[in-house]
Parts: structure tokens; sequence; C-alpha cells
């Protein structure tokens, strides 16, 4: 049940789970208790094959012969695909990833100034803007893939300095800020709050931050938000007793998030990713 569940979570419930449960999210679990598709040849239908990508969460049969490999492989995900590669000893022709259905294929097909950007794979493009503010402003929410890709394009960096008068942010210095308040700016500097540093305004206010601007408050304001303050009574669980049967509840270091989940090692596997 665990290994079956694990491979849903965040990064910091997986942690919590695994040290709480004493378990490691990715331990092998044999193929056929994972409910894939497919675990060797002799599952799949005719001369298809079993494709199962890297990370054993999940496996296709694959029809490896031409034209049938290049017609199918741009439909795949990245994952499936490098199996399918690796299984069948095909490489997927650029002419299969259906950039027909790409939001752009030049930068004749972007507004403005915005260039095409298409990421390595081929699987997505987006129209984006190399002005570097609207660059910065943008590229934190972008994916690992578009952000290298988006880079190469604008010659640019993620996370170059960009003045914070530049951001939008609420506040930069203190003199932004009303009264007694201070400006606190997370590290990534895409966001900050002007906060009360003076008791109890500070400990009513923490536990309802981010774990990153309660970081930069608390740095700026020389104060340490109290357990006392992260809503605990708010959390899915506080306790082993508040969850089914023999699942057991899980919060995660901050304090801010907590959830009920199964211990059993397939469970485990199956939603830690």
């Amino acid at each position: 049940s665990f290994e079956n569940s694990c491979g849903f979570w965040t990064d910091d419930i997986t942690a919590a789970a695994e040290a709480k449960c004493q378990l490691t999210c990715g331990d092998d679990v044999p193929c056929t208790d994972k409910g894939l598709d497919c675990c060797v040849d002799e599952d799949c239908d005719g001369e298809t094959v079993c494709a199962i990508q890297s990370d054993g969460n999940f496996a296709q049969c694959i029809d490896c012969s031409e034209p049938n490999f290049d017609n199918s492989c741009g439909f795949w995900t990245s994952d499936i695909l490098t199996a399918a590669e690796s299984k069948c000893g095909e490489t997927c022709p650029p002419s299969a990833t259906k950039k027909d259905d790409l939001d752009c294929n030049a930068d004749a097909d972007c507004d403005g100034d915005d260039v095409c950007v298409i990421q390595s794979d081929g699987f997505y493009a987006q129209c984006i803007s190399c002005e570097p503010t609207s660059f910065e402003n943008s590229c934190g929410f972008w994916t690992d893939d578009i952000t290298a890709a988006a880079e190469a394009k604008c010659q640019l960096t993620c996370g170059d300095d960009v003045p914070c008068t530049d951001k939008g942010l609420d506040c930069c210095v203190d003199e932004d800020c009303d009264g007694e308040t201070v400006c606190a700016i997370q590290s990534d500097g895409n966001f900050a709050q002007c906060i009360d540093c003076s008791e109890p305004n500070f400990d009513n206010s923490c536990g309802f931050w981010t774990s990153d601007i309660l970081t930069a408050a608390e740095s700026k304001c020389g104060e340490t938000c109290p357990p006392s303050a992260t809503k605990k009574d708010d959390l899915d669980c506080n306790a082993d007793a508040d969850c089914d049967g023999d699942d057991v509840c899980v919060i995660q270091s901050d304090g801010f998030y907590a959830q009920c989940i199964s211990c059993e090692p397939t469970s485990f596997e199956n939603s830690c990713g």
C-alpha cells in the first residue's frame, strides 16, 4: 500500500512518510503488484512487446515494427518513449513529434516581439518574451525543459538579477510598508510582504505564511514562529488515531500539511512519486 501510494506525494510529505514508516519510496516492489498493463512481453498481444519506463510506474505494449513505431511514438510521454526506443532499438523521428499541434513552430507564430521556444524533445512549445524583466518574472513558472530551451533562445538565465522595483512586488524596502511593518522578501526574490515583527502580532500571523516567506520574515524580524502557530487544528490529521485502519499520520517538517498514508510497502511505492 505504501509503495502504491508514495509516487503521488510531494517531496515534503514523502520525506516525512519515509521517516515515519521506515520505508523508502522506490524500494523494489514486484511488477505484478503494481497494476501495470504489462510486465513481460508475454503479457502483450501479437508481435507487441512490453516497455516499462525507468521509474517502474508505467508500462505499455509497443509495436516495434515499421511504420507502426514511427506512427505512434509522437504521442508517448518522454519517459515511455525512452523505454520504447531502448526496447525496440528504434528512434522516434522528429517528424513524429506532432509539431502541428504545438502552440507555435516559429517566431512568426507569436505576438509582438515574443519568440517561439520549443523544448528539446519537441513535445511542447510556447511563445515567450526575451525582454529581461518579463523573462525573469515568468521563468519561475515554467518547467525545467521549457526553461532550458528559453534560456538558450533568449541568451538569458532564469534567476539573473532584476531590480526589485521592476518585479511588481508589494514592497522592496521597509519604507514601502505602513507603520511599524517591515519588508520581508523571500530568497528567490519573487514575493515580498510587509510584516509586523511585534508581539503578539508576529505569532498570530506567521502560521498562515508559506514556508518561503516565513523564512524571510523570521530572518528579518529575528523571531521564530512557534509550533502553536502552525494552525494544526486545520490539518487532516494530528495523530495516527485520526487515520483509518493501519494508516498513519504524517506531518511534514514545516507543520503546514499532514495526511494519512499507508506504510505497507507496495502502497507507499505507488504513491510516493
